[in-house]
């Protein structure tokens, strides 16, 4: 009986240890499959970090890299052709008269100076009601005319909308800002110039590029320029600006309107010339008579600066 009970005493041990064995596999087995799935998911996350998109800072750019605008979009001679409070009635005096020797373009303002827009804007009225613009001028018409007369038409559009502070505020003014700027390509604008553009640091350079990047992205056909005011050119940021924005815009504009009298025009010119040569800069200058006109026309002849634009007063 001694030797019996201890044969069963033997089989249970040994049943027991072999269930300890079984669950110690289970258990490496286990901790063997976490690893490799910890691994899997790491690997996969390391992926997802690496394939965000990067965001552009203002201290980036590569001098060794030829890195220019849409070399399709067309240099001009433009002078400023005023629409404020223009008639249908009035287009064709008003291109005959405009137009001289210098000019193979024009420039058009889409808003008034209070930010409405000088013709009749479906956009607008409905936003702002029926007083919110010019509705004495169809816009599609005009641009047709101008085409029709060979005349090619620079469209130009202030943006303000990164300036509001509040958050719902800015969001609905920038959508507005985009509608209005389909509303014009809807109606055969070819090129529109975005000005009151604002970048102080790299969260408003991001806005600024996305911005573009999205009408690019809904209206491929047209070509958007970005225009900069003579400040962005005395200091050392303009030259990553420029890098950005030759990923997203077509082209870009020095706008010297407001350059102070104590700065020579033909000194500041040379100064950024870099500038102007590597992306094809359009200089936006203010007229204020003929005879600074035509000097102004042949300083920029001695220049060899042929790409230019007059601006409103």
């Amino acid at each position: 009986m001694k030797s019996y009970k201890h044969k069963k005493r033997k089989k249970k041990i040994g049943a027991a240890g072999r269930n300890i064995i079984i669950m110690i596999c289970c258990l490496i087995c286990a901790f063997v499959a976490t690893v490799i799935v910890g691994n899997v998911l790491g690997k996969k996350a390391d992926s997802i970090v690496t394939e965000a998109p990067k965001q552009t800072s203002i201290a980036q750019d590569n001098e060794d890299v030829i890195h220019t605008f849409n070399p399709l979009a067309l240099s001009v001679n433009a002078s400023y052709f005023n629409i404020d409070n223009l008639t249908d009635v009035e287009i064709n005096f008003q291109i005959s008269s405009q137009l001289s020797s210098e000019t193979t373009a024009v420039v058009i303002y889409m808003l008034d100076k209070e930010g409405n827009p000088n013709y009749n804007s479906a956009v607008a009225k409905q936003f702002y009601g029926a007083d919110a613009c010019n509705e004495s001028l169809n816009l599609a018409i005009l641009l047709s005319k101008l085409d029709g007369e060979g005349i090619k038409t620079c469209v130009c559009f202030g943006s303000f909308a990164y300036d509001i502070q509040d958050n719902n505020a800015r969001y609905a003014k920038i959508a507005y800002e985009k509608a209005l700027i389909g509303e014009a390509v809807g109606a055969g604008a070819e090129e529109i110039l975005i000005s009151g553009i604002n970048i102080t640091d790299d969260f408003s350079l991001n806005n600024y590029l996305s911005f573009i990047n999205d009408l690019k992205a809904n209206y491929s056909d047209t070509f958007f320029g970005v225009s900069f005011d003579y400040t962005y050119y005395t200091n050392d940021t303009i030259s990553p600006i420029l890098y950005a924005m030759s990923a997203v815009a077509d082209f870009a504009a020095l706008d010297i309107s407001e350059l102070p009298e104590d700065i020579e025009v033909g000194q500041f010119l040379d100064q950024n010339k870099y500038y102007i040569n590597r992306y094809n800069l359009r200089v936006v200058f203010q007229y204020t008579d003929d005879n600074k006109y035509i000097e102004f026309i042949n300083l920029l002849k001695d220049k060899e600066i042929y790409n230019w634009q007059v601006s409103r007063k």
